[in-house]
Parts: C-alpha cells; structure tokens; sequence
C-alpha cells in the first residue's frame, strides 16, 4: 500500500490515473475471473445473479482502493452503473456477439473513466508499477474471453479451430483469472 496519501504531482494527472487503473483492475478482475460460467449463468436468470455479479466487482474495487471507505458515494454510483449496463446488455442482442462484447466493456471503462475523474483523491491500495503489471496480464483473460465470444458467432462447421476455441477458452480465461486473483490477494496482503 502506499505510505504517502498525497497525489504524485500538483496537477492531480497521476492521482487520477492511478485512481482510475485500479478501478481498471477491479472490473477485469469482476467481469473475467470472478464471473465464473456459474455466476454468468445465474446473472442471465434473474436480477439476484445480477445483483451478485455487481457486489463482487464493488467489493473488489473497494478492497483494490486506498481507504475505500472514504469514497461510499463512488461504490454506489459504480453499482448501480453496473448493473443498469449489464441489466441492459441481458435484455439486448448483439450480432455478431463480440459487437456487444466489445460495447459493454467500452460503456464500464468510460464510467470508470468518469468516476475516476469525480474522485481526484482516488487511489491504488497497490503500488503503481504492480497495478502496472496485473493490468497487462489482465488482458489475457480478457482476451480469451473475447476470443472465445467471437468463435461463438462462426457457424459450427468442420473447422476444428473454432470449435477447439468454443469448447476451451472460457476455461482457460478462467484459469488464468484466478492467477491473477491469487497474486492480487497475495500482493494486497504482503505490502500491507
């Protein structure tokens, strides 16, 4: 955690950057690793899956912020944003699939972006170059899922390629989420 509560610089840019990238973290981690196929498929039944899905990214958000206590305006704003994007990502269809894919994660980062910027006292509970890193490594679950999504969309024909990836992929996004979720919780507790 950090030792020094003020922000990096006078203009409040890297504060609010590294407010922002946490949250960042937090929603990969929320919509990748911890939305397991149980959870998603409990998210697709009924508003208390949804309700479920939301309180597990607020809950990792608010473990991934500096004194997370102090900002209980921003978790409920982020729940309630969250929920009402993936409450109308449920009730919509996107063709081809990765198209609503794509947008919903799009929506999320440019209300993160927003929140980030309310916030200019917003930061990591992880040292910048560590929330560095778990980003980058981030994307590979995320793009195992969006790789996975979009084979969703190709015909179930004789390529073996797409089939491979419709039958694998969201396992193997799952497995590497919870690496990143394992170091998250080991890095959280071992810099305390």
């Amino acid at each position: 955690m950090r030792q020094n509560s003020e922000p990096l610089n006078p203009s409040g840019i890297i504060s609010d950057v590294d407010g922002f990238l946490a949250l960042l973290l937090a929603h990969l981690i929320g919509d990748f690793p911890l939305q397991t196929p149980w959870v998603f498929a409990w998210k697709q039944r009924g508003i208390w899956g949804l309700f479920i899905h939301v309180l597990l990214h607020v809950g990792v958000a608010f473990v991934l912020v500096q004194d997370g206590r102090r900002f209980w305006r921003l978790w409920l704003i982020l729940g309630i944003a969250h929920f009402l994007v993936d409450w109308f990502k449920l009730h919509l269809t996107f063709r081809p699939a990765w198209v609503g894919f794509l947008l919903d994660q799009a929506v999320h980062v440019a209300i993160l972006s927003f929140l980030a910027w309310g916030q200019p006292n917003l930061q990591s509970a992880l040292p910048l170059p560590w929330l560095y890193g778990l980003l980058a490594y981030a994307l590979v679950p995320f793009g195992l899922m969006l790789t996975w999504v979009y084979a969703s969309d190709k015909p179930h024909g004789e390529d073996s390629r797409w089939r491979w990836v419709q039958d694998s992929f969201v396992r193997y996004s799952q497995l590497s989420g919870y690496v990143l979720v394992v170091v998250v919780i080991y890095l959280f507790f071992s810099l305390r």
